[in-house]
């Protein structure tokens, strides 16, 4: 039988119409590809959450770079969702498909984008014949900005030095001449405000937790005492904005979300109190208009974070974890940062200070340099689509040593998707 590509979406026609693809011929498909020339690979493995945030905080940057892409997944089931992010074709190129993965990504293409972390990026890395370059989809302290499944990547694009370095201070080498600092094109439409907030007015502060995550490593999500940290806010005459994370969302965490959410909605009912939560928080506004409306953030080990600095406003962290002296000296985000411990018995202190004189304003304005680059969002999104354009024109080699490194990878993790022993 003739190898098929499962499932994809062509390219929207002028009056905006999408023609899926089903069980397509490779060959027809190639034969399309080379009509079609994408010079760019946008691909994303790995799961399916995550798809409605992660991919879009990337994709209207990569078109500013002029050049034609791709985007391939290996879950059919994905293909509809990821069709109406963009009018890119959308192609599906299973893991355990080495043709459907080199149809998918032809000669033409100069580079692949990776905005997961996940060692199911390992068998679209082994084509060799353009750049690999890591996005991830958020800058923070989360073991997934420093791990070791990078080395594998030709190019990581990193925000500022504290992006390079974060990868150093745990153990992970990689040469510097991997990296990439272009700055957090993302915060382009904060606004920067380094004066102390107002004082004629009550302050709204952003609470923007983040979710439960997948391993007990990287538990940092301060939902179990969110309604109880709003109820702090609440008495220091602050009115709150809720931004869950979008995969809190789901039975583990929805009580806890709603818990938030009934303390708001109580308050607002006796004081009058203007709160925000639910869909205008989320989906309405932005995660740049939430930081823009509010004064000052309470979050936890999360990319907000490195958002919110572009704002140069206050923040405060929750040290869900660990002690307050070990989060200090693990999490550099800890540093011009106001720490709150899980027991919350210091947070009126930490408010105090954060809603009051905050005295670390002049930290966190040289911790926004070293974090995001020294670079506003324009400047970086002109700094991403300059490097991109350049490492498009960037000699592709064939490392021999590399290329082996990686298909013995690939070999282990086919095996271990497979349900096939090692041998």
């Amino acid at each position: 039988m003739k190898a098929r590509l499962p499932a994809g979406y062509l390219p929207a026609r002028k009056d905006g119409h999408k023609e899926r693809i089903a069980d397509w011929p490779v060959a027809d498909i190639t034969r399309f590809l080379k009509r079609y020339k994408p010079r760019i690979a946008v691909v994303f493995v790995g799961g399916r959450g995550g798809a409605a945030y992660q991919l879009p905080m990337w994709l209207p940057f990569i078109e500013r770079i002029g050049a034609r892409y791709v985007l391939v997944t290996q879950d059919s089931s994905l293909v509809g969702q990821l069709s109406e992010l963009t009018d890119a074709p959308v192609l599906v190129a299973p893991i355990s498909d080495t043709e459907a993965i080199k149809t998918s990504l032809i000669l033409r293409i100069r580079l692949a984008f990776y905005v997961r972390n996940t060692k199911e990026n390992r068998p679209y890395i082994a084509q060799r014949e353009m750049t690999h370059i890591f996005l991830n989809h958020g800058d923070s302290d989360k073991p997934a900005n420093f791990s070791k499944m990078h080395r594998d990547f030709d190019k990581i694009f990193v925000c500022g030095e504290a992006g390079v370095e974060r990868y150093a201070r745990h153990g992970v080498e990689i040469p510097r001449s991997k990296f990439e600092i272009v700055g957090r094109p993302q915060v382009g439409t904060i606004d920067f405000h380094p004066e102390p907030a107002p004082t004629d007015r009550p302050l709204r502060v952003l609470y923007a937790p983040t979710w439960e995550g997948l391993h007990d490593y990287d538990h940092f999500s301060s939902l179990p005492v969110g309604d109880r940290i709003v109820k702090s806010l609440i008495s220091h005459g602050a009115t709150v904005i809720f931004r869950p994370h979008p995969l809190s969302r789901k039975p583990a965490e929805i009580d806890m979300v709603n818990a938030v959410i009934d303390v708001l909605k109580a308050d607002a009912a006796a004081s009058g109190r203007k709160h925000i939560w639910g869909e205008q928080a989320e989906t309405e506004w932005s995660v740049a208009d939430c930081v823009n409306e509010s004064d000052a953030l309470i979050s936890d080990v999360s990319s907000v974070v490195s958002d919110y600095l572009a704002s140069a406003k206050p923040y405060a962290l929750v040290a869900m974890d660990r002690s307050v002296e070990e989060f200090k000296d693990e999490f550099a985000s800890a540093a011009s940062g106001y720490v709150i411990d899980k027991e919350l018995e210091t947070i009126e202190d930490q408010l105090s200070k954060m809603l009051g004189d905050d005295p670390l304003r002049e930290a966190r304005l040289e911790r926004r340099r070293y974090v995001l680059g020294g670079m506003t969002g324009d400047e970086a999104a002109a700094e991403f689509v300059a490097t991109a354009k350049r490492l498009m024109k960037r000699p592709i080699g064939s490392d021999s040593a590399t290329v082996r490194k990686i298909r013995k990878k690939l070999s282990s993790v086919k095996k271990s998707l497979l349900g096939q022993p090692k041998r």
